[in-house]
This record gives C-alpha cells, sequence and structure tokens, in this order.
C-alpha cells in the first residue's frame, strides 16, 4: 500500500526522505538478493528516473485529490474523470480496494492522506533524479517498463535515454492505458509480463 505509516519496517528511522529512499532501496535489493531473483519489475515512475515534459507542465495546474467523498458514486465518478481508459468493472474494484466507508458515513483513502495532497519530490528534485539515473546505469539484471500508452507520466525522451543508459533495459507500451496498466488493461499488462519473462 502507499504511504509509509501503512508499514513500519524496522529499518524506516531516518527523518530525511533522500536518506529513507536510499534505505528503501538498499533493503530491497538485498531481499532480491537473498531471493535470487533474476530480474525486477517496478511500476512506472518507480523505475523512470524522470517525468515527461507534459507531466511538469500538468503538475502546474494539479489539483489534490478529494481527501473524502459523500457516496462510493462520487468515488467512482472521480475515479473515471482522472482514468477514462479502465472499464466499469475493473475502476468498481480499484476504488474499493483504495477507499472505505467510516462511521460518520464519508468514504476515505484507506493510504496515508498526504499521498492524495503533494507532490513527491523525486521527478522534480535534480538530486533525486541523478540518482535515479545512476540506479540505472548500474541495474545488472533484465529490467522492464510497462507504460500506458495514454500516460503522460514517463515521456517517450526517458524512455529512449534508460535505453541509452542500460542494455538491460527494455520497454512496451500498452494501449489505450493510463497511468496504472495493470487496472487500465490487466490482460495486455499480464501478456506484456509473461513475454518479458519468457513464461
Amino acid at each position: 500500500p502507499f504511504g509509509g505509516p501503512t508499514l513500519d519496517r524496522p529499518w524506516m528511522k531516518s527523518n530525511n526522505d533522500l536518506k529513507m529512499a536510499e534505505l528503501k532501496l538498499e533493503t530491497a535489493f538485498d531481499f532480491f538478493s537473498k531471493i535470487q531473483t533474476p530480474f525486477f519489475c517496478f511500476h512506472d515512475r518507480d523505475i523512470a528516473p524522470e517525468g515527461s515534459p507534459e507531466l511538469s507542465e500538468q503538475r502546474k495546474n494539479w489539483r489534490p485529490a478529494p481527501l473524502e467523498f459523500y457516496t462510493l458514486v462520487d468515488a467512482l465518478n472521480w475515479a473515471k474523470e482522472n482514468d477514462p481508459w479502465a472499464t466499469e468493472k475493473r475502476r468498481q474494484k480499484d476504488v474499493a480496494n483504495r477507499i472505505r466507508q467510516h462511521p460518520d458515513g464519508m468514504w476515505r483513502w484507506k493510504c496515508d492522506p498526504a499521498i492524495t495532497t503533494y507532490h513527491l519530490p523525486d521527478n522534480i528534485e535534480p538530486e533525486y533524479i541523478q540518482r535515479y539515473w545512476t540506479a540505472v546505469e548500474n541495474v545488472s539484471c533484465p529490467f522492464l517498463e510497462v507504460r500506458g500508452r495514454e500516460s503522460i507520466t514517463v515521456g517517450d525522451e526517458t524512455i529512449r535515454k534508460m535505453e541509452r543508459s542500460n542494455k538491460l533495459f527494455s520497454s512496451v507500451d500498452v494501449h489505450d492505458a493510463g497511468h496504472v496498466v495493470t487496472v487500465d488493461k490487466p490482460a495486455e499488462f499480464i501478456e506484456a509480463t509473461k513475454e518479458f519473462l519468457a513464461i
């Protein structure tokens, strides 16, 4: 789940955001090494070092997600406005997994509300971006970016730069999908992943 307070890990001991990101990365790759994974797959901006110019422009006019909704239908309508590519069935499942009704009758996010109200600095701060590029250059196993073609989160130039930075990197675009490909086009996401894994 998104949001630090949802999970309290013993290694989460720093008040510095950059140090926390480094600890999270080190812990993740320590885990990957222990289970001897031959590859890994991250979602969208989790591996792409920087966002697209369109994303930067969008952030100038960014509206935070509502913290609460009067009804589940209100939440579904908000989700449809922000992701028109998902089927109604997938959208309903996704929203139902992410919000819950409180005793006062209001529907609120299950995640840390801060996630929905401010931008994470990882794709706007130059220091973070440079660390991401260094990390991409040093990945030593095949890794895949599955990008929704309708998403503006990761731009074409970033994909090309990733290809130049590491020969083990590959990407695939899923058409008629936005940022969350697993919700918009789950079958196509699974197919792309299976092809990458050769299974």
